[in-house]
């Protein structure tokens, strides 16, 4: 026994040392930032998530790595709503972005006006009608059901059937890159594919080891395994994004602008767009809902702001998306028009930042900055205030 502790203390002194040591040299290297986390990573909340298509709605984005907006949809069930409305906003990006920036004060002034409120989103970077249907026919044959819709229609639905679709040979109707399925058993992809269960795996086995070892040396380890887990992500993203544009290049894309069918192209595009949006007012009557249908602005409308000279350089390079933005807009401005006399709850705000000299546009697509943000969010809720105020009821009491 005398001599395995005489044995046993000079490797438990030389196992402190070497602890000590890691834990020194670990605290060096984060205080002087010689080691430091990307600060552009990848959401970890998301990263080993691969985003299935859903089978009702449908998606086809980017790598593996983007969340999945529509999660169960994200509307509760009768019971789960606890005597709250709850509000659905629909769309795309645009849509995304309204509701990250604006989510808290959309809540807020939903609350005013009818109590309390839980609030979700059906919308993600190029997702278009007819998905958003889909998405609420699902919704409800499953028992989940919103109370308020709110789409912000447009520049997808006008806009990305000829940009995308047509120079990729997929169906207008189609979610955004449907093309993508080449992508996903090529070698390449499946050697990146590959990496990425690895890197996981070693991630795994990382943050299990950082629970037994000193906090500095934990800390260096998570970061050091995080950034090689972006790194590899980054390019699967990279290769997938290349792949998709190899599908849509700009030959194509050119081809599909200056072919004589691209006038009945758009014109179909926004056919599409107004039976979907027929079918979501049917089915919010049917089952007691409010919905509302906004077209979202976009700065291809003629006269409908004063540009500043940063918006006028994004702009410059807009190329196609600018040429199909200006002539399918005003298609989608009289179809809307139309639905509005008709007796749909549609709303024009293509004129919402018609009085705004400040920058508020930030990429040639349709994207605005936090101030453009909050004006689309203060004349959302206007609009369904005075609507709601008005006493309007819908076609079904629920």
């Amino acid at each position: 026994m005398k001599r395995l502790r005489k044995n046993l203390l000079p490797l438990a002194f030389s196992l402190l040392l070497t602890a000590g040591l890691l834990e020194g040299g670990a605290w060096i290297l984060l205080r002087t930032g010689a080691v430091r986390r990307n600060p552009q990573q990848l959401d970890t909340e998301y990263l080993g998530r691969v985003v299935p298509d859903h089978p009702y709605v449908g998606s086809r984005l980017y790598g593996v790595n983007r969340p999945r907006e529509y999660d169960d949809l994200a509307i509760p069930t009768q019971s789960e709503k606890a005597g709250r409305r709850h509000v659905v906003i629909t769309g795309g990006s645009v849509a995304h972005q309204l509701h990250r920036g604006k989510r808290e004060f959309l809540l807020r002034e939903f609350t005013k006006l009818w109590g309390p409120t839980s609030l979700s989103i059906i919308a993600a970077g190029g997702m278009k009608q007819p998905q958003h249907v889909s998405a609420l026919l699902y919704s409800l044959s499953i028992g989940r059901n919103p109370d308020v819709i709110i789409s912000l229609d447009g520049y997808n639905e006008g806009v990305l059937p000829l940009l995308e679709n047509v120079p990729s040979g997929v169906q207008l109707a189609y979610p955004r890159n449907w093309a993508i399925d080449n992508i996903r058993t090529s070698p390449a992809y499946l050697r990146l594919a590959g990496r990425v269960a690895s890197i996981l795996g070693t991630r795994d086995r990382a943050h299990r080891a950082t629970r037994v070892l000193p906090p500095q040396t934990a800390k260096l380890l998570t970061i050091v395994v995080d950034n090689r887990v972006d790194a590899v992500y980054r390019d699967l993203e990279k290769a997938t994004a290349a792949t998709v544009a190899e599908a849509n290049t700009a030959e194509r894309r050119d081809k599909a602008l200056e072919s004589e069918d691209s006038k009945a192209v758009l014109e179909e595009s926004v056919d599409i767009w107004i039976r979907a949006s027929h079918f979501m007012k049917l089915l919010a009557d049917v089952h007691g809902i409010r919905y509302y249908l906004f077209l979202q602005p976009n700065q291809y409308v003629a006269g409908s702001k004063p540009f500043t000279v940063n918006e006028t350089n994004i702009f410059l390079s807009a190329g196609e998306k600018g040429t199909i933005a200006r002539m399918v807009y005003p298609m989608l401005m009289a179809r809307g028009e139309v639905l509005r006399k008709e007796g749909m709850p549609f709303h024009d705000l293509t004129d919402v930042f018609r009085a705004v000299k400040g920058d508020l546009y930030v990429d040639d697509c349709c994207h605005v900055n936090e101030d453009g943000n909050q004006i689309l969010a203060e004349r959302i809720i206007s609009i369904v205030r005075a609507d709601f105020m008005s006493g309007r009821t819908t076609s079904s009491a629920r």
